[in-house]
């Protein structure tokens, strides 16, 4: 299994769709076994969906993304966490410990949408 983030120094950047680095880390059996950077610059809508889907990423933990470029992602099977910030290798460690929907990691604004949500997973969206 593959997971992307998009990169903006050391942390989740903000948007997804203006992201210029994307870190793909490889799991297997729940531990990482390796990670790259790849560069995004200049690569936008159906373009960047077509990128991601190159390296094999099965989801994408990102913060802000549009709508139009989420359903691309959808449309090819991969699954898009949002809403998410923090320090890159926290959010690694949280994801790998089922930890990720803590506070700490959700945007601001992401708290309080949740207790709407019926599933208490309102950033998370499953194609199917």
């Amino acid at each position: 299994m593959k997971i992307a983030l998009p990169v903006l120094f050391s942390r989740i950047a903000p948007v997804f769709d203006t992201a210029n680095r994307l870190l793909v880390i490889e799991l297997i059996d729940g531990k990482e076994h390796g990670r790259k950077e790849h560069d995004l610059e200049g690569c936008i809508g159906i373009n960047r969906a077509a990128r991601i889907d190159e390296f094999k990423v099965d989801q994408l933990i990102c913060g802000a993304i549009s709508r139009p470029l989420e359903k691309m992602l959808q449309l090819r099977e991969i699954e898009v966490t949002e809403h998410i910030c923090g320090l890159i290798d926290e959010v690694v460690e949280a994801y790998l410990s089922n930890q990720l929907m803590q506070e700490q990691f959700l945007m601001p604004g992401c708290a309080k949408q949740r207790s709407f949500e019926t599933d208490n997973k309102p950033c998370l969206h499953k194609q199917g």
